[in-house]
């Protein structure tokens, strides 16, 4: 069972890769692209997410449902 914390950190680097093709290709500067991601009212989400998927991981591991065992 893989941890939902490392779909999203996946995601991210999926789309770093593509930001930075775009920006070597292109030309273009990075602020062009910066502009584009949210504010900080979502980094409180992100950090929830993270607690919580870290917690499912523990809870999986306490009850033996992580495939170690």
């Amino acid at each position: 069972m893989s941890s939902p914390w490392g779909r999203f950190l996946a995601l991210i680097a999926t789309m770093v890769f593509w930001s930075g093709l775009y920006i070597a290709v292109s030309g273009r500067p990075a602020h062009r692209l910066l502009n584009l991601l949210p504010g900080r009212y979502y980094l409180w989400p992100l950090l929830i997410f993270g607690v919580l998927a870290w917690a499912w991981k523990i809870w999986i591991h306490v009850r033996g449902r992580d495939g170690w065992g």
